[in-house]
């Protein structure tokens, strides 16, 4: 998918502008650059802490700040504080665009420009608006409660951790342990996975354009995983529920320790099949090296059950 298939006319322009063409766009109010550097400052025990600081700070007169302020704020950032800084902000701006959504009901888009050599942590943390991001992050979107998100960047480890609901598409890859526990919601990711992609989703949907590594579906507890191209070992690892469908071919050991559920394999799947399996389905349409004989579950090869 191209970015033209998933941005308006608007934020397509935007993401082709150097960010430093972005500073001061919009004049902000001052205050918002001290108390950013407030919170950085007090650096909290908990990360977490910095959303909830800030979003206090700020609910009172949010609404005075419009959302091209909030981008020209993040380019401000982008442009003039540390790489340390810079990486620390996701909590921070995601603050700032959850408590303008909510204090003004703003239903329109939010824009980031991220620095290219920055990989910012948490952005998009507990969203609840529409958001385009524009750069690599690592930890975004986590516990996200509505909304829709676009990234037009690489996504790290741990993207949508126990996400609640909202639709999220990804231009790039991400990273171990996507859709970590997560408990609605539909993700859509361009690239690429790592390991552990899905790890105990209880509802929703995870799709995968191209490859996924090792333990795809671990605990799989409901909803539909898709992986468009290969799979790695393990997978549906001691998934209980849901459904995995691998267009592509997978590793070995896949439906290890499987209790319940179905997994559909279009191409070949290597040795071990079925290893200690308790219970579900497994098809496979293309060849497989072997079946485990302590397999309790049931297998289908191309449409015939061999197991």
């Amino acid at each position: 998918m191209k970015l033209t298939d998933v941005l308006d006319e608007k934020y397509e322009s935007v993401s082709s502008k150097n960010i430093s063409a972005m500073k001061r766009s919009t004049p902000y109010p001052e205050k918002l650059r001290d108390l950013f550097r407030e919170i950085i400052d007090s650096n909290p025990q908990e990360k977490s802490d910095a959303y909830h600081k800030t979003y206090d700070a700020v609910f009172s007169y949010i609404h005075t700040i419009s959302p091209d302020q909030i981008t020209s704020f993040c380019s401000d950032i982008m442009n003039d504080s540390s790489r340390s800084e810079q990486t620390k902000s996701g909590y921070f701006l995601s603050a700032l665009i959850n408590a303008h959504a909510e204090k003004t009901t703003y239903d329109g888009k939010y824009l980031l420009i991220l620095h290219p050599e920055a990989c910012v942590q948490n952005v998009g943390y507990r969203n609840c608006a529409n958001v385009h991001i524009i750069g690599n992050s690592t930890g975004s979107c986590q516990e996200m409660n509505s909304g829709k998100v676009i990234i037009d960047g690489n996504v790290g480890n741990r993207f949508c951790w126990r996400m609640r609901n909202g639709i999220v598409t990804v231009l790039g890859n991400a990273g171990d342990f996507l859709c970590w526990e997560m408990i609605k919601g539909s993700v859509h990711i361009q690239g690429s996975a790592e390991n552990q992609a899905g790890y105990g989703i209880l509802e929703g949907t995870l799709t995968i354009e191209k490859n996924v590594r090792d333990q795809a579906g671990w605990r799989l507890n409901g909803g539909k995983i898709t992986i468009k191209g290969n799979a790695g070992h393990n997978l549906g690892q001691s998934m209980k529920r849901g459904n995995i469908f691998v267009q592509g071919n997978a590793g070995r050991d896949t439906g290890v320790l499987m209790e319940d559920g179905d997994i559909f394999v279009e191409g070949n799947v290597l040795t071990t099949t079925g290893n200690r399996m308790e219970g579900g389905t497994i098809k496979i349409n293309g060849n497989y090296e072997s079946i485990s004989p302590n397999c309790r579950g049931i297998i289908y090869h191309k449409g015939k059950k061999v197991w």
